[in-house]
């Protein structure tokens, strides 16, 4: 068994365990696949579209900022880069500076638009699958040291031990 990253962990009653996190076997992984698209499949059949199916339906409907909303981004845009042009033209430390600060305000609003633009794609069918098969995949690949063999090292047991997740 090959340990990716292993930790202690002391327990409210003062003892500590050592916590491991174990690289998964070829067939582990062939498994998990098999769960994501489980998982997918079944959001898919509850009526959540997935993000393509969801950038199609957006693109019939004309996308997925209104034109005040892409006039603005766009515009914010331009500014950005004229931005970036003043900023390598700039030949004194001071004129970087106020310019470097009109940068960052720009920045920070294509990031804002961009983060909300985002959210709408978090409730997705593969964001649930996937995030379903992570958590899948870490109680897993959990284990616990139990004891210390002299012979063969570490002895490992799992910390999730139930038969069916989902």
């Amino acid at each position: 068994m090959k340990i990716i990253y292993a930790f202690e962990h002391k327990l409210k009653d003062g003892k500590e365990i050592k916590l491991a996190i174990r690289r998964p076997t070829r067939f582990e992984l062939d498994d998990a696949d098999m769960m994501f698209s489980k998982f997918q499949s079944e959001c898919i059949q509850k009526g959540i579209l997935t993000k393509e199916m969801l950038i199609k339906s957006y693109k019939n409907f004309g996308g997925t900022l209104s034109n005040k909303e892409e006039k603005e981004y766009t515009q914010i845009f331009a500014s950005f880069v004229e931005s970036k042009k003043k900023f390598e033209k700039a030949k004194t430390r001071k004129e970087r500076d106020a310019i470097q600060k009109e940068i960052d305000i720009y920045f920070s609003s294509l990031r804002d638009i961009e983060s909300e633009h985002e959210q709408l794609f978090d409730r997705t069918a593969d964001v649930i699958a996937r995030n379903k098969t992570i958590l899948h995949l870490s109680l897993l690949m959990g284990v616990q040291n139990v004891s210390e063999d002299e012979e063969s090292g570490p002895v490992w047991n799992p910390v999730y031990s139930g038969e069916e997740f989902g």
